[in-house]
């Protein structure tokens, strides 16, 4: 949980708002950039932004059914704000 360093959780949808509420009670600010990526690097894949704080309901709101992997840090902010790929 500390500050400036960036977790990936991978195949963690299912718990994501258990995982962002353990880190925040042990630490991490609930607006730290984080990101869930669905079937990264697929054709189908879908990516969620949002603070820490808000995460599990951002994705419960976007209907990511997994497989997932979770980005929680500084990190999240970089694919945020990078130009499309495509």
């Amino acid at each position: 949980a500390k500050a400036n360093q960036t977790v990936a959780v991978y195949m963690g949808l299912g718990a994501t708002g258990v995982i962002a509420a353990r880190l925040i009670a042990h630490g991490r600010g609930a607006d730290t950039p984080a990101a869930a990526v669905e079937n990264g690097g697929r054709p189908n894949e879908k990516v969620v932004y949002a603070a820490l704080g808000d995460l599990g309901e951002a994705v419960r709101e976007a209907g990511l059914e997994g497989p997932a992997l979770l980005i929680i840090g500084e990190a999240a902010a970089l694919g945020r704000d990078a130009p499309a790929r495509f």
